[in-house]
């Protein structure tokens, strides 16, 4: 999903893994978060890294 002007990203619902994307450069508008597709091996120097956020924001 696309964040639009200062919005927020939010990950796709009901997909797990995401990435970071960007449709259109030069914009930080378009900055997406896509589903990836883990159907294909990684290729040469490429990796997966998994994190998960915890704790409490605080205002």
């Amino acid at each position: 999903m696309a964040a639009k002007s200062g919005g927020t990203l939010q990950p796709p619902a009901g997909y797990w893994p995401w990435h970071l994307d960007i449709r259109e450069k030069g914009s930080i508008d378009s900055l997406e978060l896509v589903p990836v597709d883990r159907s294909e091996p990684l290729g040469d120097g490429e990796v997966r890294v998994a994190g998960a956020r915890r704790g409490h924001e605080l205002p």
